[in-house]
């Protein structure tokens, strides 16, 4: 680090020792636990990767980096900026392209971010496991923002990648919950379900569409997996009252009605 500082602070060095000074104050501001100090830190790398893009504009790793820190800083803008500017640089920098999606979403550009994304799982042929948990975050806030057909269309696309992915199953059961498309839901909550063995609100949301399938012992058997997992889970008390005084058994209705 201190031989960054000095070849930094001499400012006769090639650019690209300065590119990899900011690479190395990034890593470590990440590092830090204070949300304001690690702001401050990150805002000191913009004016250096600035120095660098003045000397030459082209810079792709300088674009990226800067749009990394100003989504990282909440400048959705800016960032779309320096991805944009990567992007029209190296148009096959497929990187570049999906940081550029993940900043549409920050800037409520959804159609954008989805489109995108969209063309980007068709053209990749490999995918990381930190770009494709990018892409489950960004179909989960197609969804809570109201974009349920993108959405979906999305899950789908990912769970040709990854078919296990119990987070996409379980919001693709959700969706499709919604429609009214009850029996592809519940076959997205069964794998979902068998995939992962630990998430209470999914027993709960399988338990749910099996009781709309009149399914209702397996119903019962989904609300009490979600009890045994978290055993304050009140709204598997009053499911699992909801379904017992619809089958007519109020003893264990007025059970379960008493644990929440």
């Amino acid at each position: 680090d201190t031989l960054f500082v000095e070849d930094y602070a001499k400012g006769n060095k090639s650019i690209r020792i300065k590119e990899h000074y900011a690479v190395v104050l990034y890593n470590e501001a990440l590092k830090l636990t204070d949300s304001v100090e690690k702001s401050k830190e990150l805002s000191r790398i913009i004016p250096i990767l600035d120095t660098v893009l003045s000397i030459n504009p082209r810079y792709l790793e300088c674009h990226v980096q800067k749009g990394l820190i100003n989504l990282k800083l909440g400048n959705c803008q800016s960032a779309v900026s320096s991805f944009e500017t990567a992007t029209k640089i190296a148009p096959s920098f497929l990187s570049a392209q999906g940081s550029l999606a993940v900043a549409y979403l920050s800037c409520a550009r959804e159609k954008e971010a989805y489109d995108l994304s969209m063309k980007l799982l068709k053209t990749e042929t490999s995918i990381s496991d930190t770009t494709f948990n990018a892409y489950v975050g960004a179909s989960k806030v197609l969804y809570n923002k109201g974009f349920k057909t993108e959405s979906k269309s999305l899950g789908k696309e990912l769970l040709k990648i990854h078919p296990d992915n119990d987070e996409i199953l379980n919001l693709l059961g959700i969706i499709n919950d919604e429609e009214g498309n009850y029996q592809e839901a519940y076959q997205y909550y069964q794998k979902a379900t068998s995939i992962n063995t630990t998430n209470a609100k999914v027993f709960l949301n399988f338990g749910n569409t099996c009781f709309r399938l009149n399914k209702k012992q397996e119903a019962i058997a989904n609300f009490e997996k979600a009890i045994q997992i978290n055993p304050n889970y009140t709204k598997a008390y009053q499911s699992l009252e909801f379904v017992y005084t619809n089958i007519g058994n109020l003893d264990k209705a007025k059970y379960y009605r008493s644990k929440y």
